[in-house]
């Protein structure tokens, strides 16, 4: 008699990088780009975006620089929190769910 074989490939496993889509995640997804959007047409630039953050919401990072005024942001999110870390501080504010924040010396 003959062998078998199976000549399938074996399933290539799901990258790190991949996710399901659940109703939730989409709905986080919206959110942070609304942010993103909003807070690129206040003339901001984002560092870092991360779709679950610490907290479980999402997180936007955006550079603030000593010339930038966060003024606009405030007139759109409401009043900010503040960290200390040694020398620098931490501003941090919810902008439609996602949780905004910027360093400054």
């Amino acid at each position: 008699m003959g062998a078998l074989l199976n000549l399938r490939p074996p399933l290539a496993s799901m990258p790190a990088s991949a996710c399901v889509l659940t109703e939730a995640r989409v709905r986080r997804l919206a959110d942070m780009n609304a942010a993103s959007r909003k807070l690129r047409e206040l003339g901001y630039r984002i560092v870092e975006e991360q779709l679950e953050g610490a907290d479980g919401r999402p997180r936007i990072l955006i550079d603030s620089g000593t010339e930038t005024d966060i003024a606009p942001l405030l007139q759109h999110a409401g009043t900010p929190s503040w960290q200390r870390l040694g020398n620098r501080r931490i501003g941090r504010v919810s902008l439609n769910g996602v949780l905004v924040t910027w360093e400054r010396a």
